[in-house]
């Protein structure tokens, strides 16, 4: 059967007829912004819930797609790689339902209500932890500045405003154990170090100091900056500016389990269910099946244990077997999160679906893409239709047709483009090996799953970190890297922090200057152009956002303001016009196409926009709502930012930067790299990409395994040695983008 849909105009698609094979699997390709998510998302998955919604007269949105006609549509489920849940007490048990099996079976063998292993109600979850299996802890790598010296005072949650009398302090303590102030602090004895953050002096100093213009003075003993943090804790007085030098811990109490003393007493084939919970999923599933002779001779425990072990099993297949069922949502990565949904898509029997899977491969190891496809074959099986919006063409030569979209990204996409124009995937940029300029030795680290880490990392080149999921990548750049580098700089995909006002314009920060750039051209004041909280361009209808805020149950959704239309200014403000438009149809340009428009002595901008550009994010427009960017795109927005800032050896922590890019736009990046890597920075690039990764000329490769299994560095040189092994599927396919 054809499933058909004509006249698509969905966002800047144009004008197309799609015509979707039934029981197939559906490549969509094309560079970034040339409209696959518009037409397999916003338009085909959205129809199909337009349709069941009104079917069962539950709809609940307002539909944004543009189609003149569609026919034989079938239901349709989208698995996307975005993370929205940011509640703590979500867990896999809990979303995915499996809690309810456990509770059933720990009910049935204890002869107890099931509400006694619930830790999400107060009554049986962790009186310290409140259920959430972690508490608050002062975070020493947060507090210390390692390469500082003492007398420089190394101690961020010290205020700066009371710096004097904690310099005299700090100055006095030292004098009295005998500690070198002219050491740095990494430089000190574990014992003098432990002093210095949690010890308390045995006698109180009189210390007469200035703060805030005014003089003091003041008789106290010193107490180490832990130390302090901890006491504030306890006392319940910790101030807001120390809040950010905290960081989660296991909870001492529970042990991570959530659950209250009293539930933890009962037992199942003799473990708790917070033991159950905390196992990694492979040992869980292991345990099972040692005691299936058991629960498959129990009529009432057999069902329950086969639901449990068949998504068990679904989660093994995909790689997921070192997560642990009490992980909590929010911590997931997206294709994490993904490939758990499409274990519970496996386990379930509905048949002729529409599965939309965005990015599926993004985030795997290449040894792990053909799990993938198999599992896309085995949903296939099932008279399921596949839709994979994607870059990577392993699974492009396994599907059985592909629409291919360009040419190129934003008002240059939305076309349907032939092979011999699919020029984005070759490579133009070439390959330089930067010899590193100095390394840095780490001692003993540890985080997560990764001991007791030894080894000396490069600085001032390009240094790919790579390895299986569940790896401890992330670990090492998010958690270890920063322990024993200053000025280092995170990048994750991870949403933009903002308001209802908060636009790529704003989250670049060049908003006021492209503001005072069209006050200029138009004559007008810049005042009279800002649409924020209290600004004098606002409509005064929406105050400046667009919408209108009163909800009911009739229009659940922000109505577009009667007034501006969504533009978010004034009347005033958009009768000023310059080569013909308002403030809102110029920021409403792509920024490409404001490249072309402003004058060659507004640096600032120029650099930015030329940057955005750079980085892939010319098809976006500066107005653009940061709430809805993808995670990639708001990873790159932040990087572009950031590297505005008059910075030099910066340490530049990329975490999957070419995730959902294809080849042209990851060049892109790559240069952007190359030249902060030339203006003194280092550069580390946590990816899965071969082709990403064969710019690179240090690799760091993490494993051998997932979880428990990984946490070790395998390899750690110059990418040419890493690459004439030739013995694992990643070696191979580096050395084959590189050229070897």
């Amino acid at each position: 059967m054809k499933i058909l849909y004509k006249g698509i105009t969905t966002n800047n698609v144009r004008n197309l007829d799609i015509v979707i094979r039934s029981g197939e699997i559906t490549f969509i390709g094309g560079p970034s912004g040339s409209g696959k998510s518009s037409i397999a998302i916003d338009t085909i998955y959205k129809i199909s819930e337009d349709e069941l919604s009104q079917l069962f007269d539950t709809r609940d949105s307002v539909s944004r797609y543009e189609i003149k006609d569609y026919k034989n549509i079938l239901p349709a489920v989208c698995l996307q790689q975005e993370n929205y849940n940011r509640n703590p007490r979500s867990t896999i048990a809990t979303y995915f339902g499996l809690d309810t099996y456990f509770k059933q079976l720990f009910s049935l063998k204890n002869n107890v209500s099931q509400s006694h292993f619930q830790f999400n109600t107060l009554r049986f979850a962790c009186d310290v932890c409140k259920g959430l299996g972690v508490v608050l802890a002062p975070d020493v790598f947060a507090v210390v500045e390692l390469s500082k010296k003492l007398r420089d005072m190394p101690f961020r949650s010290w205020r700066a405003s009371r710096r004097e009398y904690y310099q005299k302090s700090l100055e006095y303590f030292c004098a009295e154990n005998s500690i070198n102030l002219e050491l740095q602090f990494k430089s000190l004895n574990k014992t003098d170090q432990d002093l210095l953050l949690y010890g308390k002096s045995a006698t109180k100093y009189r210390i007469a100091f200035s703060s805030n213009g005014r003089k003091h003075t003041k008789t106290a003993k010193y107490s180490g900056p832990i130390q302090e943090i901890i006491e504030e804790i306890e006392q319940k007085k910790l101030s807001t500016y120390k809040k950010k030098y905290l960081k989660e811990v296991t909870c001492p109490t529970c042990a991570g389990k959530r659950f209250s003393r009293y539930s933890l007493t009962f037992l199942l084939y003799g473990k708790n269910i917070g033991e159950l919970y905390c196992l990694e999923i492979d040992q869980l599933l292991d345990w099972l099946k040692v005691r299936k002779p058991s629960w498959q001779n129990s009529s009432v425990e057999i069902r329950p244990f086969r639901h449990i072990e068949r998504f068990l099993e679904s989660l093994v297949r995909l790689n997921l077997g070192y997560l642990t069922l009490n992980r909590s949502i929010p911590s997931l990565s997206g294709g994490e999160l993904q490939r758990l949904r499409l274990a519970k898509s496996l386990n379930s029997q509905f048949t002729n679906f529409i599965y939309i899977l965005d990015e599926p491969t993004s985030g795997l190891h290449p040894s792990e893409w053909n799990i993938i496809s198999d599992v896309l074959v085995e949903l296939k099986k099932k008279n399921n239709t596949i839709l994979l919006i994607e870059h990577n063409e392993f699974l492009r030569d396994r599907a059985d047709n592909c629409i291919w979209l360009g040419p190129g990204g934003g008002r240059n996409g939305g076309q349907i483009v032939t092979e011999e124009k699919k020029c984005f995937t070759k490579k133009t940029l070439p390959y330089r090996f930067i010899q590193s300029t100095s390394e840095f030795e780490i001692g003993s680290a540890s985080s997560n799953n990764i001991n007791d880490l030894d080894c000396n990392i490069p600085l001032g080149t390009v240094v790919g970190v790579c390895g299986v999921s569940g790896s401890g990548k992330t670990s090492f750049m998010k958690n270890i890297l920063p322990r024993y580098l200053d000025n280092t700089q995170y990048f994750s995909q991870t949403a933009i922090r903002g308001n209802a006002y908060s636009i790529v314009g704003t989250a670049l920060g060049i908003f006021e200057e492209i503001i005072s750039l069209f006050a200029a051209e138009t004559g007008g004041s810049r005042e009279n152009f800002f649409y924020s909280s209290q600004g004098k361009g606002q409509c005064e209808v929406c105050s400046g956002k667009g919408f209108l805020e009163e909800i009911s149950s009739y229009v659940p959704e922000p109505l577009l303001c009667p007034a501006c239309g969504g533009r978010r200014f004034s009347e005033f403000a958009l009768k000023k016009r310059w080569n013909g438009l308002d403030i809102y149809e110029f920021l409403s340009l792509h920024i490409n196409d404001i490249l072309l428009m402003v004058p060659k002595k507004n640096i600032l901008i120029l650099k930015a926009l030329n940057l955005a550009s750079n980085v892939g994010l010319g098809y976006l427009t500066l107005f653009q709502s940061t709430s809805t960017l993808s995670g990639g795109e708001a990873q790159r927005v932040k990087f572009s930012a950031k590297l505005l800032e008059k910075k030099r050896k910066r340490i530049i922590l990329m975490d999957e930067p070419f995730r959902g890019l294809d080849k042209q736009n990851i060049q892109g990046i790559i240069r952007v790299l190359y030249a902060a890597v030339e203006d003194g920075s280092s550069v580390f690039i946590s990816e899965h990409n071969p082709f990403a990764l064969s710019y690179c000329s240090y690799l760091i490769e993490l494993g051998p395994g997932s979880g428990i299994y990984g946490g070790n560095v395998t390899y750690l040189g110059e990418k040419s040695n890493f690459v004439s092994k030739g013995s694992s599927i990643m070696e191979k396919l580096i050395a084959q983008e590189t050229g070897y």
